[in-house]
């Protein structure tokens, strides 16, 4: 309990803001019972406090473990705020009550809460709400001539506040939570680049201690092979060796682009001689369709780990097939056009996809995977970790999805250049 009413999201500081203005309408309210000549109207203030109270109930036990609100769902309770505070008003004085101004404690919660739309929804209720009062108000007290004066240039004093509150007030939140986005998406991405080059540093380290252990080997099947020459199993051998020796290279490759920063531009049919190099070398054994749809000749950005960015994820795709009693990937480069605006010039992409044949993405793996390194029982997920950031150095995005039959899809969009 004492967790809810500290909390910092939204949804329930409202509540817990509820619960107090309740409080004081019942202490005001006993207040106003012990006075006569006060105007209220007993009964129909207590229906609209029970009614209040219940629907709080609800709304407390709806939300007590819900941390995040949609931006409708917290209109709606500051709407039901703003229409019980407008009965209660009606009942005990309407607009001539001291405490109408709070009308415009809604309007302040949503202008640092919700979006434009539904701000703006809330302003006009409250502005209606006020009007409403004005004109309910007995006609000996409007046709007063210094006090109808006087209610008008209260009503656009309400007017006007709002305007402010829902204008400025409004918009300096919104810079506000701009802001604060931009240094929370500036420390993650810090984060990761921190990560990244902490497993740059591990990457280097290993590839530089197995520099030497491998060249040993060399020399001892160099020997064997001068002894047995006509040995088939020592040639078996020195191909794995000869992988070996390639991936280690490439990696120290990879090291050095990554410390430079290296970004290069390679056309589409560039990067796909790339992939079946690497197919053709590591992939031999296993089911791997790799296929082009579109214009081959666009240029895109590029560095030496995207190629490996993408063969880590055949590998984790390889991997869910076979868990799934199945050896298939399939790998399509697509030429789009994607264009949010009619008007607009399309956008064209490289569209990489690796679909593999397992059982899919669960919703919370979706969730984790390519933000940061997770535990998985094939590692710790820094594959798909590494896949996303060095596709996000190059402007694109990683899409980690299921296919309609519930096959895991992950997609590469890169932007031509």
């Amino acid at each position: 309990m004492l967790q809810f009413i500290l909390s910092s999201y939204h949804m329930h500081r409202v509540l817990n803001l509820r619960s107090l203005a309740i409080a004081v309408q019942v202490a005001l309210l006993a207040l106003a019972l012990g006075l006569d000549d006060y105007p209220i109207e007993k009964a129909q203030v207590l229906i609209v406090l029970t009614l209040e109270l219940v629907f709080h109930i609800f709304s407390l036990t709806y939300y007590k473990k819900r941390l995040h609100a949609k931006n409708w769902e917290l209109s709606l309770q500051l709407l039901a705020d703003l229409g019980f505070l407008s009965l209660l008003l009606l009942f005990t004085g309407g607009a001539t009550n001291a405490f109408v101004s709070l009308l415009l404690l809604p309007v302040a919660i949503a202008a640092v809460s919700v979006n434009a739309r539904w701000l703006a929804l809330i302003s006009i209720a409250a502005v209606s709400s006020y009007s409403l009062l004005l004109f309910a108000l007995p006609s000996p007290h409007m046709h007063h001539g210094s006090m109808q004066e006087h209610y008008i240039g209260m009503w656009l004093n309400f007017l006007f506040s709002c305007a402010v509150i829902s204008l400025l007030v409004g918009k300096l939140a919104h810079e506000v939570n701009k802001r604060n986005n931009s240094i929370a998406r500036f420390r993650e991405e810090q984060l990761k680049q921190e990560q990244v080059l902490s497993l740059g540093l591990a990457s280097a380290q290993v590839t530089h201690q197995l520099a030497t252990p491998l060249a040993s080997i060399q020399l001892l099947i160099d020997e064997l092979e001068e002894e047995y020459p006509n040995e088939v199993l020592l040639s078996q051998i020195q191909e794995q060796m000869q992988r070996c020796s390639n991936n280690l290279e490439h990696f120290r490759q990879l090291a050095v682009d990554s410390k430079e920063q290296s970004i290069k531009h390679i056309s589409v049919k560039e990067l796909l001689c790339e992939l079946e190099e690497h197919l053709q070398l590591n992939f031999s054994d296993a089911n791997i369709s790799l296929t082009l749809a579109g214009d081959s000749s666009p240029l895109i950005a590029s560095e030496s780990g995207l190629v490996s960015a993408i063969i880590n994820l055949l590998q984790n795709a390889l991997r869910a097939s076979l868990r799934n009693n199945n050896s298939k990937v399939d790998i399509s480069l697509i030429s789009k056009k994607e264009s949010s605006d009619k008007n607009a010039n399309p956008i064209k992409h490289l569209i990489i996809q690796v679909q593999d044949y397992g059982t899919g993405f669960t919703d919370e793996r979706l969730s984790e995977l390519g933000e940061a390194p997770v535990e998985s029982k094939d590692g710790l997920g820094l594959a798909v970790f590494l896949s996303h950031t060095t596709i996000e150095r190059l402007g694109g995005k990683l899409i980690l999805k299921n296919n309609k039959d519930h096959h895991g899809l992950a997609e590469i969009h890169i932007p031509f250049i």
